[in-house]
């Protein structure tokens, strides 16, 4: 998936749930986006606006097919790890709970 934003996201919805079924990404960092994709981690991460970079990323991803596996791999383990649905609630309610102490 390739996500070439160039205005500043907060947080990329559409990135998470590539990311939670091994979709391998091309994205720019901007915003928040970099916390979500970790470049050469679980996707590559170009400069925003940069035609020639987010070119580059696809060729790569195309010619590596063990580089996108790696990417896919690390991409559901990272959206389990940082982003299920348990954690989110545990961090909500650990934060309610901090408010009424």
């Amino acid at each position: 998936m390739i996500v070439p934003s160039v205005w500043e996201e907060a947080f990329g919805f559409t990135i998470l749930e590539a990311m939670s079924v091994g979709i391998p990404l091309v994205v720019s960092k901007v915003g928040g986006i970099p916390e979500l994709v970790e470049d050469s981690f679980n996707g590559l991460v170009v400069e925003k606006a940069s035609s020639d970079e987010i070119a580059a990323a696809i060729i790569t991803l195309i010619n590596n097919p063990r580089l996108r596996e790696e990417f896919s791999k690390n991409g559901v383990a990272k959206s389990i790890d940082k982003f299920s649905i348990v954690d989110q609630c545990q961090k909500i309610f650990s934060s309610y709970q901090k408010s009424l102490l």
